[in-house]
């Protein structure tokens, strides 16, 4: 079962990245490491503890967010859990910050 917490900075370096994470998002983890606190929010799935997967959004412009996701391998293992959670949290973001469009670049056959 998924637990959902907040997100944390520490959570990146908690997090075994997927290899394709790895080569498709090292320019834009970096800058996320760097501007974290204003991006947007965020959130970490967590299975016994460890970190399987971090989601969430950045804020473009009023109405406009850029949702992202890094997952570890096991996230697979729990793919329909992870669709709920990140769905609910999601419609939650969308309503807190009046989102009309949330845009995300998915690499196919994901």
């Amino acid at each position: 079962m998924i637990e959902v917490v907040p997100f944390e900075m520490k959570h990146f370096d908690q997090l075994e990245l997927r290899e394709l994470d790895k080569v498709t998002t090292q320019g834009f983890l970096e800058t996320l490491q760097k501007n974290a606190e204003h991006a947007g929010p965020a959130y970490t799935g967590l299975v016994d503890g460890e970190v399987v997967a971090i989601a969430g959004v950045v804020l473009l412009w009023p109405g406009v967010a850029e949702g992202w996701v890094f997952g570890s391998p096991k996230i697979a293992k729990y793919k329909k859990s992870f669709c709920r959670h990140v769905r609910n949290k999601l419609a939650e973001i969308e309503k807190e910050h009046k989102l009309w469009r949330v845009q995300a670049t998915i690499v196919s056959g994901w």
